[in-house]
């Protein structure tokens, strides 16, 4: 409630008795204050003015205008209001001087008035006024003077002024020690409020003693309530700050525990006591604790001031925070970004909280391994800081500092194995630059200039890294010690500087000693990535070393922590976000290390790791997405579903927009691709795929080994790099084998990459010519068949005595090769063996455990006889319309530039017999089909198979994939899609299959406008639900081909149709003959709908085309994957 008057105070005016007299007059406007009738008051004064200066009596005028500012004050007219109350002081000064009664009793109007506009310069004046004539009027010994020197220094300590605060203070506490009886609360409060001072001042001890004084007292007088409890908590804050947190947790506690009793549990005092302890339990790493007061503080904070308050965004922040430093991401991020939702609809948005919370976000996602969101975080801030530091560089240094280092880290981590060092070295320079002037040897200097140490060693400047290094490390050792965090990151960083200037007997002594340390002090929790980073060195230096048992020993741990890590960070990341996390902080390269430790130094324990790292590591990214694609559309949740379908529509649209140009449809795909990326991310916390995924993430070899059968065996191909005293560039391919009666997994070493290179380099355009020499077992001075037995074959021989079917997963340029006619003296291998292509090994368990019979099938859809040229471009247009709906915003058509090639795809007479024959077999077997030839075989029509996907798809068209810079520039089409070389990145976007009307496009002709341009890319496929499709078909060329990418397999149609959810597939690995093809698939399709397994039907029809066809050319291009 709005009052006139700041301090009591008495009006000594002589009562008249007559009507309308001044008195009366003033009496009214004090009841109309009274309740908040502040105009009618103005009015009443002004109609009445008369009657003050009529009668000339100085103290009437004077009270007069005062009483009228104070109206004006009211009302918010604070020029008016100041005019009227000092002309009325300053007629009350003339009449009876500033030592009057009067004049006392009205001055402090104006301290309320200054105190409201915020006029600090006034408002000093004003107090240090009053000090002198309250010391007058009612004596330095009286409370009334008393009253004032505590005014006076709450002032001064709310702008700052600390030792002006503190004299105003100590004289106060003078005050009281010598007239007043210290028992009493305001005494207390008094010592308090010095002690604050002193902590403002950083004087801790002298703060001490006042809180302890303070303690003391009310101990003395048994006086435990509330001024108590705040002496006690001003205690721990003393030792908060001299870091003493245990100390300074037991004083909280029994602060807390008197305001239990005295307090209500929504005042601020108590929400201040619990959210002190939630810090202290946070800094102690002890975050159960920590958890429970931030939960605590959070609810007081909503009591006292609602959702909508700065304080409870800032708590927000705080509990992301240390959900961080409890590893649950998820609720860390939900944390954050609901903090940051909270400036962000106030729009404010460029302060120091806001940064802070931008910081804490960049952070968490460098803990989740997602460095461009972290960036983008981290820029922002940046932006802010750098604002705020051009106004004040003391106050606004450490962040600013800060947030320049995370930018630096972060270019530095990718530089290691990018181009971004450069980056890395400016970031990381300019922040040591601020930290040199404003935190020289701080613990934040000391970070910055240890990672520059790590960044000269990776840019090979060792007399550099060696200057930096030393001189961080003799700080550390000097404040910190040994045993944390800082210790160790310089400590691996002097180890590998010694590494690389082989001062082998230096490098040994300090990863000997960063080790034990990690062993003895638990600064790092083995979730991470910088834990894992560490370790992974040292296990590396000693694999260098040839010292392979300690090696072993440390990458079995290696194994286990990098297993953990991704299981969990995967279970709430996007796709996109679970890529970035395997190729950043060189997690892709790490899956790798084991192979060449194997290699060198085979045991039981070696070879089970690597076979343990093959299953696991082998296509991760396509299972994991597929595993939680799965769980969404069989967990019956149709809101889950519906944002899953939600989702693909969302990619198929920025699929087909990357072909524009304009800056527009950039910007739109970017909102398109962040709606995507939070859209994924949620769908993936959501389901509860990645609970039941962790099995399938902990499948070994053993697991394997107990699914085979006496005579099967379990072969995964690696592919590795060579390590010869150091790291050379040539690629290494091994084999890791399983047997059922296997006590561990045996490696087998093959070949060169090179020597694979040299048979694959036949550059002869005749492809069954090419075919022929590459197969033909005949003598190897003309053919290569024997020598492709010795590399790839021949040296597994000797475990294969009484193996008839194997399981074999290819790697590298061996998904290139077809296994089946490998010659093996004058036979072929699918002679020997019953061959079973997989992605995985781990494909094994499935098989074994989940198969299903193929039949019945309840639905199938063919393709074939397409018409790539479609003339009247109405009858296109007329075939695609029963496939639109409002709900398919991505159509859009293509154009190109006019100085792409001609050449298109011819008609294959062929498909259109062999899909009249499949229908008449399937329809022979009672399946109900769907044949879409002509231009009914549009891409449109593909599409619209999404989510209710035929269990058989056969598909007899034109595949392509172009693996070179030359195709991508001669081919039209190529031209579009390669905007911002999205297909030099993307080879899904560089491989496809052809349907109705396509040569429009690919030949660059005029576009149909309004429909697909019937070139299907893998991009499109990938995005596509078929996850009801038991079996695809692809009788098509080349369908098998793609970019092999690390452990993830062939980047192809193969990955799309896995991504879109088809179980198996049957693919080319070369341009097949359109006649042999049809003749295959017929073959097949005979036996399967006869009742065979997939894998027996199509081992009968490759044997049928291969008793037909002699050369390996027309029935050896085909394979099928599981």
């Amino acid at each position: 409630m709005k009052r006139i008057l700041t301090f009591c105070f008495t009006c000594v005016i002589a009562m008249s008795i007559h009507a309308q007299t001044p008195d009366e007059i003033l009496q009214q406007a004090n009841e109309l204050s009274g309740v908040e009738k502040f105009e009618e008051m103005i009015t009443l004064l002004k109609n009445n003015k008369a009657v003050f200066y009529d009668s000339k009596q100085d103290d009437y005028i004077g009270v007069y205008n005062i009483y009228l500012g104070s109206g004006f004050f009211a009302t918010q007219k604070y020029s008016i209001a100041e005019t009227h109350i000092i002309e009325g002081l300053n007629i009350l000064e003339k009449a009876g001087g500033k030592y009057s009664q009067e004049y006392y009793t009205f001055y402090p109007f104006l301290s309320s008035l200054y105190s409201a506009t915020n006029d600090t310069i006034k408002l000093e004046k004003i107090y240090l006024n009053y000090l002198d004539i309250t010391s007058v009027v009612a004596g330095k010994n009286s409370s009334a003077y008393a009253a004032v020197l505590w005014e006076t220094g709450i002032f001064y300590k709310n702008i700052a002024r600390y030792e002006n605060a503190l004299k105003y203070f100590l004289q106060l506490q003078e005050v009281y020690e010598n007239y007043h009886d210290k028992t009493k609360e305001v005494y207390v409060a008094i010592l308090n409020n010095i002690g604050n001072t002193f902590m403002e001042l950083q004087k801790y001890e002298s703060a001490k003693k006042e809180y302890f004084q303070a303690k003391s007292i009310c101990e003395k007088y048994n006086d435990y309530g509330h001024e108590y409890s705040m002496a006690l908590h001003n205690i721990a804050k003393v030792y908060e700050f001299t870091d003493s947190t245990e100390i300074a947790i037991k004083y909280m506690l029994k602060a807390k525990s008197i305001q239990d009793e005295v307090l209500d549990r929504t005042s601020f005092d108590y929400y201040s006591t619990i959210n002190s302890l939630a810090g202290y339990y946070n800094y102690l790493q002890q975050y159960n604790d920590a958890e429970k007061y931030y939960l605590e503080a959070l609810s007081i904070q909503e009591s006292l001031f609602g959702k909508e308050s700065a304080e409870y965004a800032i708590l927000l922040n705080q509990l992301g925070r240390l959900y961080a430093n409890l590893d649950d991401y998820k609720l860390s991020e939900e944390y954050y970004i609901e903090a940051k939702q909270f400036f962000e609809n106030n729009k404010e948005t460029d302060g120091e909280m806001y940064a802070n919370i931008l910081t804490n976000l960049g952070n968490l996602y460098c803990y989740m391994v997602s460095p461009v969101i972290a960036a983008t975080y981290f820029k922002q801030a940046r932006s802010i800081l750098a604002k705020l530091y051009k106004t004040n560089e003391e106050k606004y240094a450490n962040d600013y500092a800060n947030t320049l280092y995370n930018i630096g880290y972060l270019f530095l981590q990718s530089g290691i194995i990018t181009t971004d060092l450069e980056d890395a070295e400016e970031y990381l320079l300019k922040a040591k630059e601020i930290q040199d002037k404003w935190e020289y040897e701080s613990i934040f200097w000391c970070r910055t200039v240890s990672d520059l140490g790590l960044l000269y060693i990776h840019k090979r400047k060792y007399d550099i890294a060696g200057k930096y290094i030393n001189q961080v490390k003799t700080v550390i050792e000097k404040y910190l010690g040994k045993e944390n965090t800082s210790y160790i990151t310089i400590l691996n960083s002097e180890a590998l500087l010694a590494a690389v200037e082989r001062n082998n007997e230096l490098a040994e002594k300090r990863f000997k000693e960063l080790y034990e340390l990690l062993g003895k002090v638990k600064v790092y929790d083995d979730m991470s990535p910088k834990y894992l980073t560490l370790i992974n060195n040292i296990a590396s230096w000693y694999f260098m070393q040839n010292k392979f048992d300690i090696s072993l020993k440390i990458k079995q741990k290696c194994f286990d922590i990098m297993r953990r890590q991704i299981y969990r960070n995967f279970g709430i990341m996007s796709a996109d976000q679970r890529n970035s996390y395997l190729s950043y902080n060189e997690i892709d390269i790490l899956m790798k290390s084991y192979y060449p430790l194997t290699a060198a130094y085979i045991t039981s324990a070696t070879q089970s790791l690597a076979y343990n790292n093959a299953l696991f590591s082998k296509g991760l990214l396509l299972r994991s997405t597929n595993e939680i694609r799965d769980a969404i559309l069989n967990s019956g949740n149709q809101n889950l579903i519906s944002q899953f379908e939600q989702l693909d529509a969302i990619r198929q649209q920025i699929t087909a927009l990357q072909a524009k140009t304009d800056k527009y449809e950039k910007d739109y795909i970017q909102s398109l691709e962040d709606r995507a990326d939070s859209l994924d991310k949620a769908l993936t916390v959501a389901s509860v795929a990645y609970r039941e995924q962790k099995a399938d993430l902990n499948i070994e070899w053993k697991d394997i080994r107990n699914n085979l059968s006496d005579n099967e065996m379990a072969i995964e191909f690696i592919d590795y790099q060579k390590f010869n005293k150091e790291w050379t560039d040539t690629t290494m391919y091994a084999a890791l084998i399983v047997r059922k009666d296997f006590e561990n997994p045996i490696f087998v070493p093959l070949f060169e990459k090179s020597q694979l290179d040299l048979l694959l380099a036949d550059e002869n355009k005749d492809t069954g010519k090419r075919i022929a020499n590459l197969y033909n077992g005949g003598s190897p001075r003309f053919y290569n068949g024997q020598k492709l037995y010795q590399l790839v074959w021949q040296p597994l021989e000797k475990y294969l005595s009484d193996i008839k079917s194997v399981y074999y997963s290819p790697s590298g340029v061996l998904n290139q090769i077809s296994f089946a006619a490998i010659p093996v003296n004058t036979v072929l291998l699918m002679d020997k063996y019953n061959l079973h292509l997989v992605s995985s090994t781990r494909e094994i368990v499935r098989m074994k455990t989940k198969e299903t019979a193929f039949l019945p099938v309840h639905k199938a859809v063919e393709y074939g006889g397409i018409r790539y040229d479609v003339e009247n471009s109405q009858d296109l247009i007329a075939s695609t319309k029963k496939y639109k709906t409002e709900e398919t915003p991505y159509w859009v058509s293509r154009s190109f530039s006019n100085d792409s090639t001609r050449s298109g795809w011819t008609y294959l007479q062929g498909t259109e017999e062999e899909v009249i024959e499949v229908e008449d077999i399937l329809r022979k077997s009672n399946v109900p089909n769907i044949k879409l030839m002509g231009i009914s075989a549009n891409e449109e029509s593909f599409k619209n198979l999404s989510g209710q996907s035929p269990e058989l798809l056969h598909i007899a068209t034109h595949g392509f994939f172009l693996a070179d810079e030359k195709s991508i520039r001669e081919t039209g089409f190529m031209q579009i899609v390669n905007n911002q070389n999205n297909t030099y990145i993307n080879p899904l976007l560089r491989s496809g299959l052809l349907f109705a009307g396509a040569n429009r496009a690919w030949k660059n002709e005029d576009v149909i406008l309004g429909i697909e341009d019937g070139i299907l890319t893998a991009e499109e496929i990938a995005y596509l639900n078929l996850s009801k499709t038991n079996l695809v078909v692809l009788s098509a060329c080349e369908t098998g081909l793609g970019e092999v990418q690390n452990s993830e397999g062939v980047f192809g149609l193969q990955r799309a149709f896995k991504l879109a959810g088809v179980k198996t597939l049957v693919m080319a690995l070369w341009k097949v003959d359109d006649v042999a093809t049809s003749e295959f698939m017929i073959a097949f399709y005979q036996s399967l709908l006869s009742g065979k397994t997939k894998q027996e039907a199509f081992k009968i029809a490759q044997q049928q085309i291969r008793e037909k066809y002699k050369s390996p050319y027309y029935w050896a291009g085909f394979v099928m994957m599981d």
